[in-house]
């Protein structure tokens, strides 16, 4: 009967340490965020999605690769009222989307089979198209004796770019059962077309 018990106790020590080395073992992951942010020309909100490969070279040293995309959107606020009195919105309304490309350099502070805390830094490659104007007029029926408002519009920037630039995220990954994890991340990227975009997002992965 000790024998039997003493088996057991070796089988259970045994699968514990292997489905703890088999975690341990995985070095790489995918997964996909989420999220919220700014976009710091013209200080819109806005939404952001990515999806990254990452592998680890080391415990606590990694390499990712990612394809994300932003869309953020706001107005020129412009109200009139009609000869009825009644109130007409005829705001400016403008988005400004991208694509990137990211390639992020990482270290771990913090790296266990449940716990993954660290800070990823990398350059991008980044395609936007915007309608933010760079100056806005507005003269309003009492000015111009028209029923309207009339606007001009006076664009300085190309509305598509291609940029370089570069990003920074800290993250907090957590694995919740087996390789399967969720995780929260803060990045804040700036490019050479002038553009500062902060991050808020949530993640799902799956470590391979």
């Amino acid at each position: 009967m000790q024998i039997v018990k003493l088996l057991f106790l070796f089988l259970f020590i045994y699968t514990s340490v292997n489905a703890q080395k088999n975690i341990q073992d995985l070095k790489k992951s995918v997964q996909l965020d989420i999220g919220f942010g700014k976009h710091g020309t013209g200080d819109i909100n806005g939404l952001n999605i990515n999806s990254e490969y990452k592998r680890f070279f080391s415990k606590n040293l990694s390499i990712s690769f990612g394809l994300g995309a932003t869309l953020h959107g706001g107005a020129f606020p412009i109200l009139y009222s009609d000869g009825n009195g009644n109130l007409i919105d005829a705001s400016y309304r403008y988005t400004t989307g991208g694509l990137q490309l990211t390639s992020k350099v990482g270290i771990s502070f913090i790296k266990s089979t449940i716990n993954d805390f660290g800070l990823q830094v990398g350059p991008i490659l980044r395609y936007q198209s915007s309608s933010y104007f760079d100056e806005i007029n507005v003269l309003y029926p009492a000015a111009t004796g028209l029923p309207t408002p009339v606007i001009a519009i006076i664009n300085k920037s190309p509305q598509k770019t291609f940029s370089l630039g570069g990003i920074g995220q800290l993250y907090y990954n957590y694995t919740i059962k087996n390789n399967v994890f969720i995780g929260l991340s803060a990045a804040i990227q700036i490019d050479t077309n002038g553009d500062l975009i902060n991050q808020l997002a949530v993640s799902c992965g799956l470590r391979l």
